[in-house]
């Protein structure tokens, strides 16, 4: 967790209301590397380059996490992104993550499907 989180992106969304994710985890152990998970999450806003979830359990620090993986739907296409917890607070009922992506290729990705997710906001 030695990564600075950066507030200051030229584009970061937040959405009004938080989209339903699922997090997967990988951490070291002794047999090598285990997976755990999911956990249902709320994914609270996000940039190309990171997003912040909100879930309501602490094991994600009690374990030496590897790295993340996160599936969600923005606006019409499912994505599965990798990345690694830069920070951790407690939030509301449970604890907020800044996840910083792994994913560079998946920007433009990213930045259609949340043009397209404030598009059809607009239309409704």
């Amino acid at each position: 967790m030695s990564k600075r989180y950066n507030r200051n992106e030229a584009f970061r969304y937040e959405f009004g209301k938080p989209l339903e994710c699922s997090l997967s985890f990988f951490a070291k152990s002794e047999d090598g590397e285990k997976k755990g998970g999911p956990y249902v999450g709320d994914l609270i806003n996000m940039s190309p380059k990171g997003l912040q979830v909100s879930i309501g359990t602490n094991d994600l620090e009690k374990e030496k996490i590897t790295n993340i993986e996160i599936t969600f739907t923005i606006a019409e296409t499912p994505l599965t992104l990798k990345g690694e917890i830069v920070w951790r607070r407690n939030y509301l009922s449970g604890y907020l993550y800044g996840i910083h992506l792994l994913d560079e290729g998946m920007e433009k990705t990213i930045i259609e499907e949340l043009k397209r997710y404030t598009k059809n906001l607009k239309s409704v």
